[in-house]
């Protein structure tokens, strides 16, 4: 789809741990919410209303199982591409390796 900009990246994981990385990923990277509080100069609260917060990425991982390590294998798709090559970056800096990507540098 011509819409999205892709990433694939791989990370070597403890096969013991591969499903509570796989859970950590996808949801450090879904969308949360939060309290937001507006107030005035005196500090009191004026208004105060939750709202998501995200990051832009949709993120999926497939858990690739051999002893004595997994491998993750982490898709992520993004309509923003500085989101996504911040993300990738971060990733990379853990160790994971980039094995496929839509945009050129």
């Amino acid at each position: 789809m011509n819409d999205f900009y892709e990433a694939m990246l791989t990370l070597e994981v403890p096969t013991t741990l591969a499903g509570a990385y796989k859970k950590a990923i996808e949801d450090e990277n879904s969308r949360y919410w939060v309290k937001n509080e507006l107030k005035n100069g005196k500090g009191e609260i004026i208004k105060e209303e939750i709202k998501p917060v995200w990051n832009g990425n949709h993120v999926h991982v497939d858990i690739d199982q051999s002893f004595p390590n997994t491998n993750l294998r982490i898709g992520i798709i993004s309509h923003t591409l500085p989101n996504l090559k911040q993300t990738v970056g971060w990733y990379e800096k853990q160790g994971a390796t980039v094995v496929y990507k839509s945009w050129k540098n």
